[in-house]
């Protein structure tokens, strides 16, 4: 069998070149799910903050309707579309909490 081991040296060369494009394209693969996956955590994240500052403002105006206004916390969620008691109670507490300036 001559010219065998051109052969087999080709075939080597072949499945290398195959590993390597394989090997890239994982690495590739690798680099865009860390990528899109930062950028979930990031805009959730975003979400969460967006939320808690909107409802420390809720909590702000809930506080005034039951202090300043003399609202019952029943009163205040009706006024306020039906808001439960314990949605009233926990903005209030939200407003109420010292808040920590973000860097």
């Amino acid at each position: 069998m001559a010219g065998s081991g051109g052969v087999r040296a080709a075939a080597r060369s072949a499945a290398a070149a195959t590993r390597a494009r394989l090997k890239a394209e994982q690495v590739a693969r690798e680099r865009l799910r860390d990528k899109l996956a930062e950028e979930v955590i990031v805009q959730l994240a975003t979400r969460d903050a967006a939320v808690v500052e909107s409802e420390t403002r809720a909590g702000q105006a809930l506080e005034r309707l039951v202090g300043e206004l003399g609202l019952s916390t029943l009163e205040a969620g009706q006024w306020c579309g039906g808001l439960s008691a314990r949605e009233i109670s926990r903005m209030r507490h939200l407003a109420r909490e010292p808040r920590v300036a973000e860097p």
